[in-house]
């Protein structure tokens, strides 16, 4: 389990009532997403400090031929939901333990350091 919080993922400190620029944090995650049958799989991990709404782009580490990562969200509190496409008709086992790496875009309100939901 990966905690953002830990990433650099906190707001940044600014003038009061001012809306801060997004805030980034990229990291790493060692996964083992299984089998994944023809067509769209999606896959849960627990991600500790992940908030509904932040968006998340997701890096497969290698090459499979017929698998690949459309897409990915913050499905839960504290859980990446990443999508698997196999655009063959037979079952793909994804590589397991690779390090994907994970890029977390969040908004923040500066005076209040918290989510910005508007």
């Amino acid at each position: 389990m990966t905690d953002i919080r830990s990433q650099g993922a906190a707001p940044n400190v600014g003038s009061a009532g001012q809306v801060a620029p997004l805030q980034n944090a990229i990291i790493t995650l060692t996964l083992s997403p299984g089998a994944c049958a023809a067509g769209v799989s999606e896959v849960t991990f627990s991600v500790t400090g992940l908030s509904v709404g932040d968006w998340v782009s997701v890096n497969k580490p290698t090459f499979q031929a017929g698998l690949t990562v459309p897409s990915a969200r913050v499905s839960a509190a504290n859980v990446l939901a990443i999508q698997f496409h196999n655009g063959t008709t037979a079952s793909i086992t994804a590589t397991a333990s690779e390090v994907y790496v994970v890029h977390v875009v969040r908004n923040y309100n500066v005076s209040t350091k918290t989510k910005f939901e508007g």
